[in-house]
């Protein structure tokens, strides 16, 4: 008898709460003989170590005992490994201890060769997405290509296992015995390297530009760094970078440069590639309002794609998640920056490759900065391919709802979307009518109990409390609207002195809505700005979300249905600054 993740799980489960055998077996997806037989072969390896076996008291299962032996190492021979487990192994080892030889690799995993180079091959489609190589040479293995591409996905794999705060590196406490192995590989490799100086060079870089980045940039700009530092250490050095004129009259490369010490010819596109990381995740009150121009021009882009290819898709549901994460993230260049090369192109390609590039230079003004060929190149991959994809003939999402209501009663519509998605994939297009803006928007205009307050602080805890009364937040939404206020990352329009903030994460809110309340005198921010009303977006789709997003903008850009009318307007001219302002090119 072996082990697997599973056993280990269903231990976890059980030390933390009671369950019966149905309620256990559902969560794991088993059938209730199955689990029967899993919790055989998990008393058997407790009970070979000596310890109290899993036992059903009452019609349930608890383990209210300390499991800490069954997750040592001492059933480790007795493990077997999963196709991700071993694929997760071989790709660490590949990134961070180079040096292991394949056959300490092979007898770890306790695989046969064939087997072994059946992993290798999979875990190379994971490098070569990055146009990476993953090689065996010399029975070691080794990693080729693009030098910011192997650093990017040091950082990825890096950030699973550790994360910085409080100018340390901290390496996450993994419970089972394979996990901590893999957090040793990566912790061995980041200490080799003293990783302590990537810290205060992070704050003097924040010092430098007066800014303060957001926790979560933070933490993978410094685990970014620490990895820069490493490979510089390992004589490896970026030696080009594609928009290096701009980034170099930016103000953000001196500050890398003087942070770092970084004065010498030899560093100079090593600084200019962090700047531009820099620049990504720079936390401004302009992010969010990035993200709303970057919705408005997203939509705009795929309405002009459809009447070009005679497609609406602007109901696929696929093809705008992968535009809004593309082009939203908070990580935005650092992502973005990672696909360098255009490639080969069908004729076709090539052609809606043009379009794309003319929409796009066309729409520019919802970005804060234009995009590059390479971008645009990516956004024509998402959109050719799904194009491509309704030349199959897929279903339609809305006749397949329509059915299933109409021989069911009691419906769980989000159930059964999920799992039709997840089954079906691409097989179903998203095509349900999204809602016009008018049916988002809820004004709240009897404000009588709102607190008698001149900080914003307390009016979002009450509007967020509003909105979980009328079922559109959960008690969560309201740390999230704060937390990235006091990270200066909500949208602010001038010239309707108009606030507007989200949730930190989507599933804090139950559906997709918008509170807008009038105040009846104006409140300053932080930057001293009079808001004069507060619009909260509660957001569980991004498709969703980008329709109220585009149709909110409209208006605001267009049709100043929102503007005070007691109050004069401030010009265009006085909006909020971009993510870029605080970095123009040095005189």
């Amino acid at each position: 008898m072996s082990l697997n993740k599973q056993h280990f799980d269903i231990v976890t489960a059980l030390t933390m709460q009671s369950s019966t055998i149905n309620a256990l077996a559902a969560v794991f997806n088993m059938t209730t003989r199955n689990l029967r037989y899993a919790i055989e072969n998990i008393n058997y390896y407790l009970e070979k170590l000596e310890m109290t076996p899993i036992a059903l008291t009452q019609g349930e299962l608890h383990y209210p005992y300390d499991p800490s032996r069954f997750f040592s190492d001492c059933l480790a021979s007795n493990f077997v490994f999963s196709k991700h487990e071993r694929e997760e192994y071989l790709a660490t080892t590949a990134l961070f201890a180079p040096e292991t030889p394949l056959c300490e690799i092979q007898n770890y995993l306790r695989v046969s060769r064939p087997t072994l180079n059946k992993d290798l091959r999979n875990t190379n489609e994971i490098f070569r997405a990055l146009d990476l190589e993953l090689e065996v040479i010399d029975q070691h293995l080794f990693v080729s290509g693009k030098e910011k591409q192997i650093r990017y996905l040091q950082m990825c794999y890096a950030s699973k296992y550790l994360y910085c705060k409080n100018n340390e590196q901290h390496y996450l406490q993994k419970r089972y015995f394979y996990e901590r192995d893999i957090v040793a590989i990566v912790r061995a490799y980041i200490e080799k390297y003293n990783p302590q100086p990537a810290f205060p060079a992070v704050s003097r870089i924040e010092e430098n530009a007066g800014c303060s980045l957001s926790h979560e940039f933070k933490n993978l700009f410094t685990i970014y760094l620490i990895i820069t530092l490493a490979r510089i250490q390992q004589g490896v050095l970026i030696n080009r970078k594609n928009n290096a004129s701009f980034l170099q009259s930016t103000k953000a490369f001196g500050y890398i440069q003087n942070a770092l010490n970084w004065q010498q010819e030899c560093y100079r596109f090593e600084a200019l590639h962090l700047a531009e990381y820099f620049l990504g995740g720079m936390n401004t009150d302009g992010f969010y309002e990035k993200r709303l121009q970057a919705e408005s021009f997203i939509f705009q882009l795929v309405s002009d794609i459809s009447r070009y290819c005679g497609e609406d898709l602007l109901s696929d549901t696929t093809l705008l998640n992968d535009m809004v994460i593309y082009l939203t993230t908070a990580v935005y260049r650092a992502k973005n920056n990672l696909n360098t090369q255009i490639g080969e192109q069908s004729l076709y390609s090539r052609q809606l490759f043009d379009h794309i590039k003319l929409i796009a230079d066309q729409n520019g003004h919802h970005l804060v900065e234009p995009l590059r060929d390479e971008e645009v190149c990516y956004l024509t991959r998402l959109i050719h391919k799904a194009i491509e994809a309704r030349s199959q003939n897929p279903m339609s999402l809305e006749k397949l709802l329509s059915i299933a209501k109409s021989c069911s009663r009691e419906l769980n519509t989000e159930e059964f979307v999920a799992k039709l998605i997840k089954q079906m994939g691409d097989k179903i297009i998203d095509d349900r009518t999204l809602p016009a803006l008018d049916d988002l928007l809820v004004t709240l205009r009897n404000n009588k109990e709102m607190p008698a307050s001149s900080e914003l602080t307390p009016i979002l805890n009450w509007l967020s409390g509003e909105m979980e009364t009328m079922g559109l937040v959960t008690k969560d939404y309201a740390s999230g609207v704060q937390t990235l206020m006091h990270a200066n990352s909500h949208a602010y329009f001038a010239q309707h002195g108009l606030l507007i903030c989200h949730g930190k994460n989507a599933a804090h809110s139950r559906r997709i809505a918008i509170a807008h309340l009038p105040l009846a005198k104006p409140i300053c921010d932080n930057f001293n700005r009079p808001v004069r009303q507060i619009m909260m977006i509660s957001h569980i789709d991004n498709v969703q979300h980008l329709r109220a997003v585009y149709q909110l903008h409209q208006r605001l850009t267009e049709q100043d249905p929102f503007a005070m009318l007691n109050e004069p307007e401030s010009p265009i001219g006085s909006r909020g600054t971009s993510a870029l302002s605080a970095f123009h090119p040095v005189e």
